[in-house]
């Protein structure tokens, strides 16, 4: 972390020297208006919410991935610091819809209130439910409930394969391709060198403990050993829940994750001086950017729209459903066209438990109805 940032300001000298008034990059404003540079600065400040969510999705579920270098960046290293330094020292986005969060051992049921539990519901929603064993669409059921287990394969590899297939490093290629062009064709150097030294300041963000501290406190770390439950929280009856199924090795590893979980969470304090020095950098920045010439003004503008498509790109997309890093896998669903205590019952006959613990929480209108079915079950088999 220490090294980009140290690399990152050694350029800023370099780049203050090239764009200085007495530099090679002044010869290339000669005639220029200056009304272009200017606005590469306002841009800095515009949308640094895209920039935190890019960075909430990608540091949870990625390890080949970060936020590209866009429109924001000033305005977020700014914000960033005001969050680590704030008493709640939260840096991760509130949560994209109303998510119930039920614990299938005690039956306890709470309200989310962490993007990342939110983002794994929409990414359970938004995927493909696989078909039941009759082959019925959800349309055709009251209720749809689905179990899912972690696979034990990872979703965060760092394979030659996946790194290919990154969509910030494709993004960073073409942005140094552009760069690389205008140096080829106008002899300017600064607007590669200006992204050189922001791809720098990104990765010491990314590269930074506070991550790791806000991963740490996800939910799922405080039920390991037990199956929950993910719903809309909603004023109807919920339509589709999700069932998550503990780990087979989460009692090995429950230990070494709390221990780990307190030691990052407070890893927070010594991010203060980083961030200060990342966000000192983009600053400075930014006052170079109005020593740009027009043409390199415009570069930039482009360079950085690139990568503002990029992370409006990884915040939408949909990703695999994964917990701790490892992909989710449907073990069953139920649904049908019968009613929500029929769908309940064959969750209770495949997994005992999980359909009672839904119908007291979930469905509590409907109790009377499943103890009369099941008395008349009871007396059907004495005869």
């Amino acid at each position: 972390m220490s090294f980009p940032i140290l690399i990152a300001y050694i350029g800023l000298y370099v780049g203050t020297y090239y764009l200085s008034p007495t530099g090679p990059g002044s010869e290339h404003r000669d005639g220029d208006s200056g009304r272009i540079p200017p606005l590469a600065i306002v841009l800095t400040l515009l949308g640094p919410e895209i920039i935190q969510k890019t960075f909430a999705v990608t540091t949870a579920m990625s390890k080949t991935e970060s936020p590209c270098f866009g429109f924001g960046w000033l305005a977020y290293s700014l914000s960033l610091l005001s969050s680590v330094t704030s008493s709640s020292g939260d840096v991760m986005p509130k949560p994209e819809c109303d998510v119930q969060v039920l614990d299938m051992k005690t039956g306890n049921r709470r309200s989310n209130k962490e993007f990342a539990v939110a983002r794994l519901l929409r990414g359970l929603e938004t995927r493909s439910v696989p078909p039941s064993i009759d082959d019925k669409f959800d349309q055709d059921s009251e209720v749809v409930v689905e179990i899912l287990q972690p696979t034990g394969i990872s979703s965060a590899s760092t394979s030659l394969r996946n790194l290919l297939q990154s969509g910030s490093l494709m993004t960073a290629i073409l942005q140094f391709c552009l760069a690389g062009a205008f140096w080829f064709y106008y002899g300017d150097l600064s607007p590669l060198l200006l992204l050189s030294i922001s791809i720098l300041l990104i990765e010491a963000t990314a590269s930074l403990p506070v991550w790791t501290a806000q991963k740490n406190a996800s939910f799922t770390h405080r039920s390991r050993n037990s199956a929950y439950a993910l719903m809309r929280d909603t004023d109807s009856p919920p339509s589709r829940i999700y069932i998550i199924q503990p780990s087979s090795t989460a009692s090995t590893n429950d230990a070494s994750m709390t221990t780990h979980h307190a030691t990052s969470t407070n890893a927070s304090n010594p991010c203060v001086s980083p961030i200060i020095l990342i966000a000192g950098a983009f600053l400075s920045q930014a006052l170079l950017y109005t020593q740009l010439s027009d043409n390199a003004a415009i570069a930039m503008l482009i360079i950085m729209f690139c990568g503002t498509i990029s992370n409006l790109a990884i915040v939408a997309m949909p990703r695999v459903p994964q917990v701790d890093g490892v992909k989710l896998g449907s073990v069953g669903v139920m649904k049908g066209e019968g009613s929500v205590v029929e769908v309940l019952k064959d969750v209770e006959a495949r997994f005992e438990g999980y359909g009672d613990v839904l119908l007291k929480q979930c469905f509590p209108e409907m109790i009377e109805k499943w103890e009369g079915g099941t008395e008349k079950q009871r007396m059907g088999e004495m005869d």
